[in-house]
């Protein structure tokens, strides 16, 4: 079982494998900046999306808390 993953943790963990991407958390959103041709794949536990950008800025709703998913407030790492 892994430990709960604190916010400045995961911001290293994307800062590190993020080339040209900004990201801004805003409440249950996220603004996010990067190179045309980027994917950019969010998650919440069990829950994921994914989303093709062709460079304009835009702000992601994150996704929502699957219940049913045990791995509540769970990363790996």
């Amino acid at each position: 079982m892994t430990a709960p993953c604190p916010p400045d943790r995961y911001r290293v963990l994307l800062a590190e494998r993020a080339t040209g991407v900004r990201l801004a958390l805003q409440g249950g959103a996220v603004r996010v900046t990067v190179p045309p041709g980027s994917m950019i794949r969010r998650w919440n536990r069990a829950t994921t999306t994914l989303h093709a950008f062709d460079g304009t800025e835009t702000t992601l709703l994150l996704p929502p808390d699957d219940p049913s998913d045990p791995s509540a407030a769970e990363c790996a790492g």
